[in-house]
């Protein structure tokens, strides 16, 4: 492993960068083990992040509001975990050589894995374990006792030579060495693991976390210098050349120069290293960093055997090799396992260098197992259902949840946002139902599972996420003294135009059984326009220093429960009103290419199985195919109006009020233009209108231009399938399209055009209230806000 070098501040333990032979003085004995130097890595570490803060905007480092004790208590455990796999590294490095040391610290693989699974409570996968159990025979093989005639060195024109004079360590010291090998790997598995649950801690920047990482560990490294009794030997050291033996040399024991050239030239790279390594946990996980850095030490002890004549049994070698076919392995098993990033519609593609998209469709789901989900939400929680969700939430775990009411895409999107910063706040996301704000109340709530692929969303987010009914037994007709007593934070009593500035009026908790007590979110709240707030706002409350500070705050409102109790928002569930008005730095972000609320959850929030094979029923029915054959292209389009009409436009003549369909076909022979210039052919008639429009009048003039539509009516969507299925059908007839022209203002519209953009790689534009002007999805602004179907 080579991504915690940078930190270190204790010459002796700076061993494997890029290779520990770095530490070598002229005679070929150890700096490392001859000299005692406090500070200097984690030093150079700390000016380097510095300098590169004064020419990059990029590299944030902690502010003196941030360089707090409660910030130093949270990252106190990984720094003081690296501190112990520092020390057993050296250790273990003190009396072997480069090529035996890799081989000690060959179980760090399995170790991780074996963590990592313990701290997210999730089984790993076969081929994970398989590749892991490779590494761990390479490492058995590697501490076989050897004989030196089967050891070899690289000579300098790259040919191995063998060679009788190199001699592997005595046994004693290998068994030695193999013993702080093992204990260097789990403390390294350890602080691996917690680096990852540390991001948080510094809003998720690799940068903030390497100043804290090297400054506390520069700093407790001195500290064991000290209290260790080495100060005495390092004043000896540089004043009489005494070394820690009692050798009498003077200077020329202490190759200074070489020392300091060392020092800067390791600090230097392992500055780097440092970075990648952070970066690296960051991005993937702690167990694929350790195969990637499984391989970094296959390459330091070959490294080490041609530039410095390392001892290289045959054992070793073996092991080496076998640990990078298992590093190899692996790489090639994340090709098997679907990506994260699982698309939910497969095109037909065309030869390399055509065009992207295709001018048929092969519909196919991607879907994981429900067995291996129904698993990690298993290992969440403490057991089945509960009457009481306090009875089943997990001391060790922290959740996170919200209550939405405003209209089917309204909701999804404020749920999107909730699971977005449960990622920014490393809570376990909680979702309740739908509510049926804009159906008939007879339609019931809407489970999330019986829309969406709850498993594959977990996976592509790298975060399980959990239904409210999997938590509290909330069908039981079991009739409870009261409901569960609960404090949240409303983000609505703080931005609310309304006077009174009450919390968000919703039916979901008590759907879920619930008392809310409501604690407004403090007027000195930053935000970002109006009644926009920054995800941060949110999720610096997760943190007890910033909820300490929040609650002691002048707050915007403090709303009692039913039982006019008043309870201070809980800390193992945090808890919202609301989720619909926050973005990361702009408004309606949902409406601009970048949303990070989208691209990083909502995309991945596809259909399940089901309603998916249900809808492209449906479609085949309205476009008049054979029940089995193939989807050709066609273009959605979703003309919002019933309660778009305002008085705006006068009431006398309500028509004045929506563009006529002259302008949506207009619209959609600019999509079929653009489609045309990709390679992508729709005939004229392939189009497929959706609309909550009830005139018959109006759907004439669909069919007159020889559109499609689905007859809800005639196909009796709703008594067939519930209240919900005339909207959910729709929703998936547009994000299967190839092109898309929707209404603006409409998030159902806007969702969708997101789907077909993202999903299908397609085209979307939209009708604007100016009726000449198209507007394509990438420089749409959006204004108002409306209930959405």
């Amino acid at each position: 492993m080579s991504w915690h070098v940078a930190q270190v501040s204790h010459l002796t333990v700076t061993v494997i960068l890029p290779h520990p032979r770095l530490c070598l003085n002229e005679d070929g004995n150890w700096i490392c083990r001859r000299i005692l130097y406090p500070g200097g890595i984690g030093v150079i570490a700390i000016i380097l992040l510095h300098l590169a803060a004064l020419f990059s905007s990029k590299i944030t480092l902690p502010t003196r509001a941030e360089i707090s004790w409660p910030t130093v208590k949270k990252l106190t455990p990984v720094i003081f975990i690296n501190v112990l796999s520092l020390v057993f590294n050296m250790l273990c490095l003190r009396d072997v050589d480069a090529s035996f040391f890799q081989v000690a610290r060959g179980l760090v693989l399995p170790l991780t894995i074996l963590v990592s699974s313990y701290s997210t409570r999730t089984l790993p996968s076969i081929p994970i374990l398989l590749c892991a159990s490779i590494v761990t025979l390479g490492f058995l093989i590697g501490v076989l006792p050897s004989s030196s005639l089967f050891s070899f060195s690289f000579d300098t024109n790259l040919w191995p030579s063998f060679s009788s004079s190199s001699q592997p360590k005595t046994p004693s010291s290998q068994v030695i060495s193999l013993f702080y090998g093992v204990l260097s790997s789990l403390f390294i598995a350890l602080n691996t693991v917690l680096i990852k649950t540390s991001l948080p801690y510094v809003e998720g920047s690799t940068t903030k976390l390497a100043w804290w990482y090297n400054l506390g560990s520069a700093l407790a490294l001195f500290l064991i210098i000290l209290f260790s009794g080495e100060v005495p030997f390092m004043i000896g050291l540089i004043r009489y050349g005494i070394d820690i033996h009692g050798n009498v040399g003077g200077f020329g024991i202490w190759k200074w120069r070489l020392f300091l050239l060392g020092g800067a030239v390791t600090g230097f790279f392992g500055f780097l290293l440092n970075l990648a390594g952070l970066l690296s946990i960051k991005v993937t996980s702690p167990i694929s960093h350790m195969f990637s850095s499984a391989a970094k030490g296959v390459l330091q002890a070959l490294l080490g055997a041609w530039l410095f004549k390392d001892v290289l049994t045959v054992p070793r070698a073996s092991s080496i090799l076998i640990i990078l076919t298992g590093t190899i392995h692996e790489d090639d098993t994340e090709k098997l396992i679907p990506a994260d990033e699982p698309e939910p519609l497969t095109l037909n593609t065309s030869p390399p260098g055509s065009p992207p998209l295709a001018p048929t469709i092969d519909i196919t789901t991607s879907i994981t197992p429900e067995e291996e989900w129904r698993n990690n939400v298993a290992s969440l929680l403490k057991g089945k259902p509960t009457e009481h969700f306090q009875d089943n939430l997990r001391s060790d775990i922290q959740y996170i949840t919200v209550w939405v009411s405003g209209g089917w895409t309204n909701d999804f999107m404020g749920y999107i946002n909730m699971i977005y910063l449960s990622a920014l706040t490393g809570r376990t996301p909680l979702l309740p139902p739908f509510a049926p704000s804009h159906v008939s109340w007879d339609g019931g709530f809407l489970d999330w599972s019986d829309v969406f692929d709850l498993p594959n969303l977990s996976r592509a987010i790298n975060s399980t996420v959990i239904e409210w009914k999997d938590v509290k037994n909330i069908s039981t007709s079991t009739i409870l003294p009261k409901n569960d007593e609960i404090g949240c934070w409303s983000l609505w009593s703080l931005v609310s135009p309304d006077e009174d500035k009450a919390p968000r009026q919703t039916v979901i908790p008590k759907k879920l059984r619930l008392d809310v007590s409501y604690t407004g979110l403090p007027t000195s709240s930053v935000r970002i326009e109006d009644i926009w707030l920054p995800f941060w706002t949110m999720a610096k409350l997760s943190f007890p220093s910033r909820r300490k500070q929040a609650l002691e705050e002048k707050t915007s409102v403090l709303t009692p429960n039913d039982a006019d109790n008043y309870i201070p928002p809980s800390e193992h569930l945090m808890c919202f009103d609301m989720m619909y008005f926050v973005g990361a730095q702009d408004h309606d972000e949902w409406w601009r290419d970048w949303s990070p609320a989208w691209n990083f959850v909502g995309r991945h929030a596809t259909w399940n199985a089901k309603l998916q094979k249900l809808g492209l029923n449906y479609i085949h029915r309205a476009l008049g195919l054979e029940d089995d054959g193939q989807i050709p292209p066609y273009i959605a389009v979703h003309a919002r109006r019933g309660d778009f009409l305002t008085g705006a436009c006068g009431l006398t003549d309500p028509e004045a009020c929506f563009n006529p369909m002259a302008v949506y076909a207009k619209h959609v022979t600019s999509v079929n233009k653009t489609l045309a210039s990709k390679g992508i052919h729709v005939p004229k008639h392939n189009v497929l209108v959706t609309s909550d429009e009830q005139d018959p009048q109006w759907w004439k003039e669909v069919e007159d231009l020889g559109w499609h539509y689905t007859n809800h009516t005639h196909e009796k969507t709703s008594e067939t399938y519930g209240r919900w299925y005339p909207s959910l059908l729709d929703a998936v007839s547009q994000s299967l399209a190839i092109g898309f022209v929707g209404t603006q203002f409409s998030t159902y519209s806007l969702v969708a055009s997101r789907r077909v953009r993202d999903w299908r790689g397609g085209v979307a534009e939209f009708v604007s209230e100016d009726l000449t002007n198209i507007r394509p999805i990438t420089n749409l602004t959006h204004t108002d806000h409306v209930e959405s179907i």
